[in-house]
């Protein structure tokens, strides 16, 4: 009888880890690369309107050349971090030709891992008409969701979104740098993850950060 439940743990051991594979490659197929960054029309409630104006960032005083990531995305991110953010299975699958720039998509394969993170992409958004980060601030009544966070080694971050979805665990964060180039860092995470999304993909950014330092 032993043996039997002990096959039995192990078949269903190994059918969860199946699972949880293809969840996450369901999670990476069904991202949404092809967003654009920015709502195209404005999406302003009466409260929004009253909401007091953030002052416009400071000028960036040392630019990171970004090019070598739109053509290698996920180097954006290192491999250490990733599997401390999103464990030792995670899943990335970079997205070089999306509408309004590249894409890095990561997803986790662990369930319960520790940082709650389900999802990460890291965007940057070159194409079309995607704005500066300084656009961003002149348009941020267009948003339900806009506030400056503590910048990165003086580069400027701010946490926007069409939708406030921070309740659910997500948040996107959009880091200046130069005064012309940004990266975008978009976030999912378990709902009873304790650390704010936000905060999460802030630190992800300067993860990011610290690599485009390097290159």
């Amino acid at each position: 009888m032993r043996a039997v439940n002990r096959r039995r743990a192990t078949t269903i051991g190994a059918t969860a880890l199946v699972l949880t594979a293809a969840v996450a490659a369901i999670l990476l197929a069904d991202a949404p690369a092809t967003a654009p960054a920015t709502p195209p029309t404005p999406n302003t409630t009466s409260n929004e309107q009253h909401r007091p104006s953030e002052p416009p960032p400071p000028p960036v005083t040392d630019p990171l050349d970004i090019h070598h990531f739109l053509t290698s995305p996920c180097d954006a991110l290192a491999h250490e971090y990733a599997v401390t953010l999103l464990g030792e299975h995670v899943i990335s699958r970079p997205d070089p030709a999306v509408a309004d720039g590249p894409v890095c998509l990561l997803a986790s394969t662990d369930p319960g891992i520790p940082s709650g993170v389900i999802r990460l992409e890291v965007r940057f958004p070159v194409r079309g008409d995607a704005p500066t980060v300084a656009e961003l601030y002149a348009q941020q009544h267009r948003y339900a969701l806009f506030e400056p966070l503590p910048p990165i080694l003086g580069y400027p971050v701010a946490a926007y979104g069409q939708r406030d979805d921070r309740a659910t665990g997500q948040c996107r964060v959009t880091v200046a740098v130069s005064d012309t180039a940004r990266f975008d860092v978009d976030l999912v995470m378990h709902d009873s993850a304790r650390t704010p999304p936000c905060l999460r993909a802030r630190d992800a950014a300067a993860a990011v950060i610290s690599t485009l330092h390097t290159r």
